[in-house]
């Protein structure tokens, strides 16, 4: 497992966290991405709960493709799908990734808020 992937339990909730943080191109994006759907892929288990944290990263139109072809591999595995570090222009580029991949990742500026919606 990736030391940007780790399981943390909140509200008796196991929840897959994904550290998708200060990815500046976008080889480190595909690089990150694939090892995320990698790694929930070998799981084998349907209905995960999965927070993906990326605060102080640069999405550009190539990342988003990116992020569309890995959000594919993994369809259907999560069972609900924070996205931490949600805000602005950011909102923008989430709903584009949303209407690509037909996901219903939600945005949230802050882990907290994330933890709580995603246990609820």
């Amino acid at each position: 497992m990736s030391n940007r992937i780790s399981k943390i339990q909140h509200n008796g909730k196991l929840i897959i966290v994904s550290d998708w943080t200060n990815i500046r191109t976008v080889q480190e994006a595909e690089l990150v991405c694939n090892e995320t759907a990698d790694y929930v892929i070998s799981l084998g288990l349907k209905g995960i709960l999965e927070i993906v944290d990326v605060r102080n990263s640069f999405g550009t139109a190539e990342s988003l493709m990116v992020v569309k072809r890995v959000a594919a591999k993994t369809k259907g595995i999560s069972r609900k799908k924070a996205v931490v570090g949600v805000s602005g222009t950011r909102k923008i580029l989430l709903n584009a990734v949303n209407a690509f991949s037909k996901e219903n990742m939600v945005g949230f500026e802050t882990m907290e808020e994330a933890l709580d919606w995603i246990t609820k």
